[in-house]
């Protein structure tokens, strides 16, 4: 090959080079363009992230991600969830881990309230009088469940016969299951109790 030949060679080669490594640059995506691309919605107001890190409070790998050794306090750690987020949508998406971490961690969590967590269907609203008939019917139930009724002040006091016990119990129901999953109330309006006491097939 001539010299001339030999340098339009080089010069061609090397600008394949500089093109494939251009192109290289160019395409490659942030985790946060993936997870968009992928129609995730991220985060944006922090309050967010309580439900995350309640959901996840003892997960051994966000506890190392935000340097904690301690079960993780959805109040406290707001903060350093939202920083390591910012942080970590900026990088690559060739970091495995980080991506799948960020899909867990950084976008609008499913599960927010109760309702979210329990895929069952509410009562009819002719059947709740019924339905409280039958629970207060059984010995077992019938205390537990006025307890937990006559708690939210209903005046008068209900009692097995109160007439009016259906429509409680369904204003009851509904508002567990619009309690946020970090302050379900662990005496009355507990998960157990409103599955147990609020649907079609209890």
């Amino acid at each position: 090959m001539s010299p001339v030949g030999f340098k339009v060679s080089v010069a061609i080669g090397g600008l394949a080079a500089l093109s494939g490594t251009a192109t290289y640059f160019f395409t490659r995506t942030t985790i946060e363009q993936q997870l968009v691309s992928e129609g995730l919605t991220l985060i944006s107001d922090n309050k967010d992230y309580k439900f995350v890190l309640f959901t996840y409070k003892d997960d051994e790998e966000l506890k190392k991600a935000l340097s904690s050794k301690e079960t993780l306090d959805f109040n406290t750690k707001i903060t350093d969830i939202e920083k390591w987020c910012k942080e970590t949508l900026k990088q690559w998406t060739s970091n495995g881990k980080l991506l799948k971490n960020a899909k867990t961690w950084c976008i609008i969590p499913k599960v927010k309230i109760l309702k979210d967590r329990i895929k069952e269907t509410l009562n009819k609203p002719k059947v709740w009088q019924t339905h409280f008939t039958k629970l207060v019917g059984t010995s077992e139930t019938e205390n537990k469940l006025l307890a937990a009724l006559n708690a939210i002040s209903t005046k008068p006091t209900l009692t097995k016969d109160s007439s009016n016990g259906g429509t409680v119990l369904d204003g009851w129901c509904t508002s567990a299951l619009d309690q946020k999953i970090y302050e379900i109330d662990k005496t009355y309006k507990t998960e157990e109790n409103v599955t147990n006491w609020c649907f079609e097939t209890a």
